[in-house]
């Protein structure tokens, strides 16, 4: 919590953002079944959705959980993650869902603004890798 505070408010000083909300999600165009996933993590909630492409799938009906989120974790995401990168990366990068390779999506709210960055699914971002697996790692553990 000590590194978490001076974080937080160096970003909010810097950029004039304080985050809200960090998002991942997850997408396969050629897809049955349950093709995209989405991640909602707050300083005390996360919200996770399990879909497919066709609403009327008998089978596959979409999934939504709600849990409560370990302190940890939301300070654990603060710490490793870096507005200044996250803001100068392009909002797509590489050819995300290509040869049916899946598409992957992280996303910050602020009180004014909303950004999102999609990559291939599993790639890296420099900069960004322990936030990612971070969140990564929140996501898997609701599949």
């Amino acid at each position: 919590m000590n590194k978490v505070l001076p974080l937080i408010f160096l970003n909010v000083l810097l950029f004039g953002q304080e985050i809200v909300e960090f998002k991942t999600g997850t997408s396969f165009g050629e897809c049955l079944g349950y093709c995209l996933s989405q991640l909602t993590i707050t300083a005390n909630d996360a919200d996770y959705f399990l879909y497919g492409w066709d609403e009327d799938d008998p089978v596959f009906q979409p999934v939504a959980i709600s849990d409560t989120v370990d302190s940890t974790i939301w300070e654990d995401l603060n710490t490793h993650f870096n507005l200044e990168i996250f803001m100068s990366l392009d909002s797509i990068i590489g050819c995300p869902d290509c040869a049916d390779g899946g598409a992957e999506w992280f996303e910050i709210v602020t009180i004014d603004t909303i950004r999102r960055v999609t990559i291939e699914f599993g790639d890296s971002l420099d900069g960004l890798n322990n936030y990612i697996d971070l969140l990564r790692s929140v996501r898997h553990s609701f599949q």
